[in-house]
């Protein structure tokens, strides 16, 4: 059950826009029914469920959503651990744990006249609307040099391709960085998020 109301809050609020109340309100009202014995943990979990975005809509939000950095870096890192279930293990380059990790922006905040060179003059509306996409971040096990941060893609693929970090190794097949690419890495993000943030 704390799994199910843990992944329920994800879903719900932590991506959607349930607001706090009704969460609140929600889990509140369930634990007084299972107090007073009217309620089973079947009768619970399909009473959760009905403030639990179906999964269609879920994957939609998580796709296009503006992350705050622990919430990135959270989700990140459980899709990181999903995605090397997947991968045969002889192929499995993970030398260490999830600690120490960063929080990257491919597409950076104040890109560099040659990022808006290679965007077609990229607007600060454009910036805003994907920098913080979870399709745009990353995560890195050794914090990017300075003078790379804020680098054009091809600078920074030579970091991601020694990345421990499978989901950031990735990033190095990638021949460019555009709209288009942040689109196509959120999209198959939230497939992740789908199967990871599931409910029974």
């Amino acid at each position: 059950l704390p799994h199910i109301c843990e992944n329920i809050h994800f879903r719900a609020k932590t991506i959607g826009d349930a607001t706090a109340s009704k969460m609140v309100d929600t889990f509140v009202g369930c634990s007084s029914k299972v107090r007073d014995s009217k309620y089973d943990l079947n009768k619970v979990i399909q009473e959760l469920k009905k403030i639990n975005p179906p999964d269609d809509m879920f994957e939609q939000n998580f796709k296009n959503k503006s992350f705050q950095n622990a919430i990135a870096t959270y989700a990140l890192s459980k899709i990181e651990n999903n995605y090397l279930k997947k991968i045969p293990p002889s192929k499995v380059v993970v030398t260490g744990g999830m600690d120490g990790l960063s929080l990257e922006q491919i597409l950076p905040q104040n890109p560099s006249k040659e990022w808006k060179e290679e965007w077609e003059k990229i607007s600060g509306a454009e910036i805003e609307q994907y920098k913080n996409r979870i399709g745009n971040l990353t995560l890195l096990k050794n914090r990017i040099n300075g003078k790379l941060q804020d680098a054009i893609f091809d600078k920074k693929k030579s970091q991601y391709a020694h990345e421990d970090i499978e989901i950031t190794r990735e990033l190095a097949k990638r021949m460019k960085w555009d709209k288009e690419e942040i689109e196509d890495r959120s999209e198959f993000l939230a497939s992740y998020a789908v199967e990871i943030w599931s409910l029974p």
